[in-house]
Order: structure tokens, then sequence, then C-alpha cells
């Protein structure tokens, strides 16, 4: 028994060499490609992470395994969320192409005509029947649940046409937004607006808020479109805008312009008082603005100094600055001798300053109620010195 077993063994011991040999070669080999795909690869790899400064408390109500989100642009030119396709379906997502070299999928949320319970963070509300225009005819709405750690809220108007107003009101359609049930101080909106926003702001220690969304569309036949994205933010981002900005620019070069504003025509919203921020970098030295102002009523620009003094041009720039006007942050333009504030109103006119500005950079929007105060403006803005680092 024990010879004819002995050629068995030295048979088995043989195999398990040759086995244990290939283990060692493919081991070698498993590790020289991923030595040479962090080498190659790895620099050129979409990386998956999480943004802290968008991220709130309960951010979402489910779980996600085996990939931390980074921001993606879809096929449909949106912003998703780069996750595994599982991750996207479980949220209720939509796949809007891929990410990350194709291991994660773009997805978009989106939030219908209808009470949600809760919103996710980079959630869209569009339009019945997006991408293809809606002719109108009915009112859509939107209710949502607010994560309670919510501090601020982004509504992002990168698609955003209805009917325009009508001496300066929304009378045919109209975007209203309200919190908890009563108004907001954000306008009523109606024209186009893409590329527009609006920031809303919370209380640090509120329970949950109710956010309300009416799109309302009376008259069919005009093709409107509309796509929000709702971006929260948590109170301990760094990205919060200064209290009491209706809206907040973070780059260092960007513009903003009045509400309805088009190239084609003049279209306005009345009866406005808001501000403009701009968030202020420890390094700025000067501001350049390019101001476009459009108007109905007067033939030249006006300029207002303080409270003495005008533009070169400025007739009547004393009385038409105090309801229908831009009122700078205050500054002083070497080149033009003008000492802030100072106020910018009427006419068809481009005005262009080159400041230093010692306080906030906080832009004061006021129109007046009156019909025959038509205005428009656009305003381009650059921090120095802005470089693509600082940006």
């Amino acid at each position: 028994m024990a010879l004819s077993s002995a050629p068995a063994l030295h048979s088995a011991g043989f195999q398990c060499r040759i086995v244990r040999f290939i283990a060692r070669i493919w081991t070698v080999a498993l590790v020289s490609l991923i030595a040479l795909d962090t080498a190659i690869c790895a620099p050129h790899r979409q990386r998956l992470k999480v943004n802290p400064d968008l991220i709130t408390k309960s951010w979402d109500p489910f779980p996600v395994l085996g990939f931390f989100m980074e921001f993606c642009q879809s096929q449909l030119n949106r912003t998703g969320r780069c996750m595994s396709l599982p991750d996207c379906r479980f949220s209720r997502g939509t796949r809007e192409g891929d990410c990350a070299d194709g291991f994660g999928v773009c997805c978009i949320h989106e939030v219908r005509n209808n009470v949600e319970t809760t919103v996710s963070n980079n959630s869209y509300f569009v339009q019945p029947g997006f991408p293809k225009p809606f002719t109108g005819g009915k009112n859509v709405s939107l209710t949502v649940l607010l994560p309670s750690s919510t501090c601020q809220l982004r509504l992002e108007l990168e698609e955003f046409r209805l009917l325009p107003p009508v001496a300066g009101r929304c009378l045919n359609d109209s975007m209203r937004v309200f919190v908890n049930g009563s108004d907001s101080y954000v306008p009523e909106l109606c024209g186009h607006n893409a590329g527009q926003h609006v920031v809303l702001h919370f209380p640090e220690n509120e329970e949950h808020s109710l956010l309300s969304v009416s799109v309302v569309t009376p008259k069919s036949g005009f093709e409107r479109r509309w796509s929000v994205r709702i971006v929260l933010y948590s109170c301990g981002s760094k990205k919060l805008a200064q209290p009491g900005c209706l809206q907040h620019h973070g780059s260092c070069r960007g513009s903003f312009r009045s509400f309805a504003y088009t190239e084609e025509a003049l279209h306005f919203v009345r009866a406005l008082n808001y501000a403009v921020c701009i968030a202020r970098p420890s390094w700025l030295q000067a501001i350049s603005l390019k101001i476009r102002t459009v108007s109905g009523y007067s033939p030249a620009a006006a300029t207002r100094r303080g409270d003495a003094g005008n533009d070169d041009g400025g007739v009547g720039a004393e009385q038409e600055c105090r309801s229908n006007f831009i009122q700078l942050p205050p500054g002083y333009d070497s080149r033009r001798g003008l000492a802030a504030p100072v106020r910018i109103c009427g006419g068809n006119r481009t005005v262009i300053l080159h400041m230093s500005v010692q306080g906030p950079l906080v832009f004061y929007i006021v129109s007046s109620d009156g019909v025959d105060q038509r205005t428009q403006f656009r305003v381009d803005y650059s921090l120095y010195p802005c470089s693509e680092s600082s940006r």
C-alpha cells in the first residue's frame, strides 16, 4: 500500500508546485497592471468624492453604496450627480449619460407636479413633458419639505421662458415662490430669465420648512420652458450668501441683469427692491464694472453722485435716481473722480468704472411702481487681480 501511494503523492506535490508558480506569475502581472493604471490613467480619470459645501445632514434619504458623489454634466446639459446605476435607480433618479470613465452614471433627480415628502439636493423642477416645450393652459405647482439643516436654498433658473411682463407686471404667465404657505421676498417672475437665480434664507435653528413653487400659465399656444435646479446649503457651508442677498455671485468674473431682460425688446418688472451680492475675496484690490442701461423714459443716462452733481449729459438725474436706479457699493474711481455711493439710472448708455471698494460688494436694485419708468440693465464685473486659481 505504501509503495503504490508514493507515485500519487509525488504527482500531487508536482501539481501543487505548478499551481503556486502560476499564481505567483498572475500576482506579479496584476500588481504590474495596477501600477501602470495608477501611473498612466489615474491622473486623467474623474475622481468621485463628496463636495462638503453642498451637503446637508439630511441630504439624501437613501444610502450610497460604494460611490461618493461628484457633480457631472448630463447629456441634456443638466447638472447631475455621479453615482452607480443601482444607487441612481434606488434614489428614483434618471440616467442621463455616464461619468467616471463609464464606471458611474450621471444621475438626474426631478421633483414632479405634486407634493413631495422631502427633496434631494440638486433636484430639478421642470415643465410637464420635459424636454419638450409646454404649451400652457394650466397651473403647475411643486411643494417639498426641506431638510432641517438647510440655511439657504438657491433656485437656479437654468432654463426659463414664460410670456413676458405687460407694463411691468406678470399679467399672463408667472412663477411665484412660497415658504411655509406665505409669500416669500422672491419677486413674481415671467418672461426670459434663463441663467438667473434667487437665494432664499432660513433661520439656523428652524424646523423643516415647506417650499412651494407655482407656475401659472392660463393661456395655451405659447411654448413655455423651465428647468429650475434646487440647490441646498447647510448652515456650515463656506458658500453661503450674505444675509439679505436675493442674488449671490462667487466667481471673480461674471454678470447679472434685470429680471426679464432681453436684447430684442424692452421688458422690465416694476416695484422691486433687492440686493445683488458678490463674494469679496481677501486679495481684492479693485473691481471693474461695465453697466449697460436701456430705458424708455429718458433720452440720456443719469448718474447720481451722492446728493450733488450729475454725470455728463445726466439731466434730471436727481429726480430719476430716487425711484429707479442701481446703487453701487461705496468706492472711488480715480479716473472719473466719482466718490460713492453712486447711483446709475435711466437712459440708453454704457458706463464703465474701475473702483477701489473697502466694504461689502452689494448692489441695490430699485424699480418704482410707475409704468412710465421702464428700465432694464446688465452689469458685467471683474475683480482684480483675478486668475484661474482664484476663481
